[in-house]
């Protein structure tokens, strides 16, 4: 989230859209997903999360529901399903930029020293 929105500055990420993790939003001019409240929002990262950490048809009652809310609102490639099972699957994954996990964990080693 900090990094697709520039630590939630992005408009993007701001109301009316409320979208903090960029979902959908692949180049310039593409708008991405809307979400109507937070909670709608958070439950969209977070499914769409564990989407890339938990192979189709595997996970517990609870995250397959939250894994398929999140998918209506923009479905992922089930090839893409289970290889984010780390934090390093998300390159090329969630993101193309190869570096793009590298980023997150600097991220989150600085909110942590904070």
């Amino acid at each position: 989230m900090e990094l697709e929105t520039g630590h939630l500055t992005s408009k993007a990420s701001q109301p009316p859209r409320r979208n903090p993790a960029g979902i959908g939003i692949t180049g310039p001019g593409a708008d991405g997903v809307s979400f109507r409240d937070w909670n709608k929002a958070v439950r969209g990262h977070v499914g769409r999360l564990a989407a890339y950490a938990i192979p189709s048809g595997k996970g517990t009652p609870a995250q397959k529901a939250l894994i398929t809310e999140a998918l209506a609102v923009r479905p992922l490639s089930p090839k893409k399903r289970g290889k984010a099972v780390q934090v390093a699957g998300l390159s090329r994954n969630w993101a193309e930029d190869q570096r793009y996990a590298e980023k997150i964990v600097k991220i989150a080693k600085e909110i942590r020293v904070s």
